[in-house]
């Protein structure tokens, strides 16, 4: 930890919000101005050869999707993500790519593991590029003992903004000797040290 001033920035999302925010471009590449920005319910698509709109790809040609929000678990367990594609894909959480799809020809399932924590809200973003053929992407997701199913629109959150008065500064004094002597304070927060359960309350209006 290095010693100085933090921003901390609470945010919430609206619950009424489910699934996640697409755009979807023109082209091999997501270079040109988004001809389509919609709210998907989950990632569960089989458009065969026809494209998400007519202004997307006129004449069938190539196009890319982006998908992008925030996606909750249930329960905290090592999650195994599936994309069964025919495309080029990448699907990123927390920033970090859990799997990525090359572009074949066929549709082929890719497939990788992420830990995750109930009920804490991760970004996600998905990106799908459709160069030719039949187009169908579908994101499905396991614990272990469960099912393999589509990720429901229900742990999907399209929308987060920041809650009033949510922002706070900190100051964090790392100790030199013992790292977990660490201290860190701040307004609204009582005083805390790092490795010890500090709890602080955040009031919403």
């Amino acid at each position: 930890t290095i010693s100085g001033m933090y921003n901390m920035i609470v945010e919430s999302v609206d619950t009424s919000s489910n699934g996640l925010m697409a755009a979807y471009f023109p082209g091999s590449t997501a270079v040109y101005s988004e001809q389509l920005a919609r709210k998907d319910n989950n990632i569960d698509f089989n458009w065969a050869l026809a494209a998400p709109d007519v202004n997307v790809a006129p004449g069938g040609v190539p196009w890319i999707a982006r998908w992008h929000g925030l996606i909750k678990a249930e329960i905290s367990d090592v999650h195994t993500f599936f994309l069964e594609t025919d495309g080029q894909s990448t699907v990123k959480i927390r920033e970090q790519v859990v799997l990525s799809s090359s572009d074949t020809g066929d549709v082929r399932t890719w497939s990788g593991t992420i830990a995750l924590v109930a009920d804490v809200l991760n970004e996600i973003e998905v990106q799908y590029a459709h160069l030719s053929g039949p187009a169908r992407i579908h994101l499905r997701w396991q614990t272990a003992g469960e099912l393999i199913e589509i990720v429901p629109s229900s742990h999907f959150f399209a929308v987060k903004q920041s809650v009033a008065q949510g922002q706070s500064r900190l100051l964090v004094r790392p100790n030199l000797v013992s790292p977990a002597h660490s201290e860190i304070g701040g307004t609204g927060i009582s005083f805390c040290t790092a490795g010890v359960a500090c709890t602080f309350a955040i009031t919403t209006r």
